[in-house]
């Protein structure tokens, strides 16, 4: 088998200018696909996306306090490429701005590409179905629900993605390196390189921190030589602390300075800060409620419904689909196996396929136990074509000596095909195209005024308003404030309202003016006559009131 393996390698005829073609075709099609799906314009992009990375060009942490709520500190590094092209570069091609944006995820395919085509590659698959193989395997996870909506969008899920299957990329390179001899030594340089990878993305955003697991456990599978699997994790492992703290180390810097705690709003209760209370920080709305709905999970979003792993309606079968030809799978294998254990002795999975199949297996498990939020699944997504595509072929050859190249191209056309008609896609906040990426209606404050931002999502508007009225001043109040008011947080909020010598001022949204109702709360009194509303040309609009402090 081993033999077979090699010199399915060596025949192979996909050279690196095919790649660099299609590297290239990847990303004219994700810049168009980008283009398609509209301009952006989702929650979190009003709530923080937008203001983290002009806060953080424009030194604004000292200056406002909470605008974006929890957010607000979140690490901005990854907000900058969108600020700068639709807001310094751009400001004027809207279309231009979202094509650039589908590019993270040309990026992600192309590596997702590279992956199928390696396990195939290594199953002996004939030269010239692995390409088209490829491509069909790819497009099963990159059509998906939690995938295909976030092209283009601030998420930034998929540009972390796009990091961490290229370091599966890397390390399945390394796997397959000694795929004609199975116990030679796994290059420590991919190791450290995927680890590093692997660590900026967590770095830049932290719900990529549950990928190393996953890829530590799927080395430990594929690498059967105990020692050689302690030192591929050990070098993935340390690459992986290096690159966290060279995307997020600055960042843990300036939080730690200005709260006590690098990691907030994360983790409170272990730092005990009491900024926010005892909180870890983390969303556990979407997990599941019990053993047997966690075993089955995929089955509950087959069909349209909102709330379970999130927000939005929307339905996907893949998971399902996987979960079912994957176990199927399995239950073939091991049949003939039983049936004829002799010669299917020498038949040993190639070490790139088992990492593949580890890497999903443990990843699913990990992000079902720590978030169960959809969107940060774009990483096991992706994977989940290749996954059944070993299973397919291996499954197959052991039940039968005959090709399944054929079988494997028309039972996974039917599959992306069955799929993608049984997909309906959660809505994320896209607008059409206008003149401009944003235009906000010009309003003139009180000098030296200070703005409180009366629930989210409103922090977008900031930049627009300190344009007009230099100095300004933004504090946000948010629900996790109100149900935080014995913590410092409400507490230096209060003391900063209570210190400002100049104009106050209140916005809320205009589908949530019932919330100047809570103004007496801050220990202000509204001036109704005051108030006047101003539009959006990617929401409802807003209205800004003054407000006064009453005399004690």
């Amino acid at each position: 088998m081993a033999k077979i393996r090699a010199l399915a390698i060596q025949g192979d005829r996909t050279d690196a200018k095919t790649w660099r073609r299609l590297l290239a075709a990847s990303l004219v099609a994700a810049g168009l696909v980008s283009m398609k799906l509209g301009q952006d314009a989702n929650w979190d992009w009003m709530n923080y996306h937008v203001y983290n990375a002009w806060a953080l060009l424009h030194r604004r942490w000292n200056v406002d306090l909470f605008a974006a709520g929890i957010q607000s500190y979140l690490n901005p590094l990854l907000d900058l490429p969108y600020y700068l092209l639709a807001f310094e570069w751009l400001p004027d091609k809207p279309r231009a701005v979202a094509f650039l944006m589908g590019l993270p995820y040309g990026v992600l395919a192309f590596c997702t590409l590279r992956c199928a085509h390696a396990v195939l590659e290594d199953l002996a698959v004939r030269p010239a179905a692995r390409l088209p193989g490829a491509a069909l395997l790819a497009a099963f996870g990159l059509t998906g629900a939690a995938t295909l909506p976030q092209v283009g969008a601030t998420f930034n899920e998929i540009p972390v993605a796009a990091l961490l299957i290229a370091g599966v990329a890397l390390l399945l390179t390394g796997l397959r390196s000694g795929a004609s001899i199975p116990e030679r030594s796994f290059p420590i340089r991919l190791s450290l390189a995927a680890g590093g990878l692997f660590g900026l993305a967590a770095g830049l955003k932290l719900t990529a921190v549950l990928y190393a697991p996953a890829a530590v456990i799927a080395l430990a599978c594929a690498l059967r030589n105990p020692r050689r699997a302690v030192e591929a994790a050990a070098a993935f492992s340390f690459a992986w602390g290096a690159g966290f703290c060279i995307s997020y180390g600055w960042w843990a810097w300036h939080l730690h300075a200005q709260t006590g705690n690098p990691m907030f709003p994360f983790l409170e209760n272990l730092f005990g800060t009491a900024w926010l209370g005892s909180g870890g920080g983390l969303d556990h709305q979407f997990k599941p409620r019990s053993l047997t709905q966690a075993l089955f999970y995929p089955f509950h979003w087959m069909r349209p419904n909102a709330g379970v792993v999130t927000e939005p309606l929307f339905a996907d079968p893949r998971f399902a689909i996987a979960f079912v030809v994957l176990a199927t799978a399995c239950a073939l294998a091991a049949f003939a196996r039983r049936k004829e254990p002799d010669a299917l002795a020498d038949r040993r999975m190639p070490r790139s396929c088992v990492f593949v199949l580890a890497f999903v297996t443990a990843g699913y498990v990990t992000w079902l136990a720590v978030s169960s939020i959809f969107r940060y699944a774009v990483a096991i997504e992706a994977l989940l074509g290749p996954a059944m595509g070993i299973a397919i072929v291996v499954a197959g050859r052991r039940l039968s000596r005959a090709s399944v190249e054929r079988n494997l191209i028309a039972g996974m056309l039917i599959l992306l095909v069955g799929s993608a008609a049984l997909t309906h896609y959660p809505r994320w906040g896209r607008v059409r195209y206008g003149d401009a990426v944003l235009r906000i209606e010009p309003v003139k404050l009180a000098p030296g005024g200070l703005v409180i931002l009366l629930g989210p999502p409103q922090a977008y508007v900031a930049p627009s308003l300190e344009a007009v009225n230099p100095g300004v001043r933004f504090i946000g109040i948010t629900d996790d404030l109100w149900n935080a008011r014995a913590f410092r947080l409400w507490q230096e909020i209060t003391r900063r309202i209570d210190a400002h010598a100049g104009a106050i001022h209140v916005m809320v949204r205009l589908d949530a003016a019932a919330r100047m109702n809570l103004v007496p709360e801050l220990r202000l009194e509204l001036d109704r006559e005051s108030c006047r509303d101003f539009a959006s040309s990617v929401d409802q609009g807003f209205r800004i009131c003054r407000a006064r402090k009453p005399n004690r």
